[in-house]
């Protein structure tokens, strides 16, 4: 099954469409036992609708959050499982899923970013997988989606049933000219949406390292050269000063 996403209709004329993705999310509660993080869904008028909004930063803070387990644990507690829905359900339900898990499926949203950044090539397709094409590129979903379309005055509103399929179309609508990783390997927060396409660095501190780093390698490259034509340079003042002192007349 492919779910097509691509905005322009007609590159030619430039006709765009609103569409908006939307999910709910929301625990009552969850735990660390073990390895395993243990919650209880919120009730249905309990739960936070979030929706896509540019520069998708709930997407960001996704990719960007700590994977520790207690990291992992706030989350839970807030926004519940990935890839189970919260509804429909006449009274809140359980969810369980490991700590691996979650780092795996938010491992897969980051390789998708990356991948967009380069030259994609489609992944091979498997059997039972869903995929999801935009603009001709086809990157893997988790399973085949039951979705539900609607509309209101600023357009189509798609409403995902989980919240990992909220965060790979709003990955998947972000134009891939935007999408950034700090290059700062120490960054915490190294993915983002580049709102000015010469932005390489997510913050001022990252681009100041990039910049030292950059002249660390020019002086590591040239700088033996530069230092010889420096010297050869002074050498060869001083000796037009010796030959020509202050006051002789050339």
């Amino acid at each position: 099954m492919v779910l097509g996403c691509e905005f322009i209709v007609n590159p030619a004329m430039k006709l765009q469409r609103n569409i908006r993705f939307i999910v709910l999310a929301g625990a009552e509660d969850a735990r660390l036992e073990g390895d395993d993080v243990v919650g209880k869904w919120a009730k249905h008028d309990k739960l936070r609708r979030i929706e896509s909004k540019l520069p998708s930063s709930f997407l960001v803070r996704f990719l960007n959050w700590e994977d520790s387990p207690e990291a992992i644990l706030r989350f839970a507690r807030v926004h519940g499982h990935l890839l189970e829905s919260p509804i429909p359900r006449k009274e809140p339900g359980d969810f369980r899923f490991s700590l691996e898990f979650w780092r795996n499926w938010r491992q897969s949203l980051r390789s998708n970013w990356e991948s967009r950044m380069r030259a994609f090539k489609p992944p091979p397709s498997r059997p039972g997988v869903v995929t999801i094409e935009v603009s001709g590129s086809v990157l893997i979903e988790s399973r085949p989606i039951a979705h539900a379309w609607s509309c209101d005055r600023s357009g189509l509103v798609y409403s995902c049933p989980t919240l990992y399929e909220f965060l790979l179309l709003d990955l998947l609508s972000i134009p891939r000219e935007r999408l950034r990783k700090c290059p700062n390997p120490s960054c915490k927060t190294p993915y983002f949406v580049a709102e000015n396409l010469r932005h390489q660095c997510c913050s001022s501190p990252c681009k100041h390292w990039v910049q030292h780093q950059a002249k660390l390698l020019w002086w590591a490259e040239h700088g033996r050269a530069w230092r010889k034509r420096r010297r050869k340079a002074i050498h060869e003042v001083k000796i037009r000063r010796k030959n020509h002192p202050k006051g002789d007349k050339q």
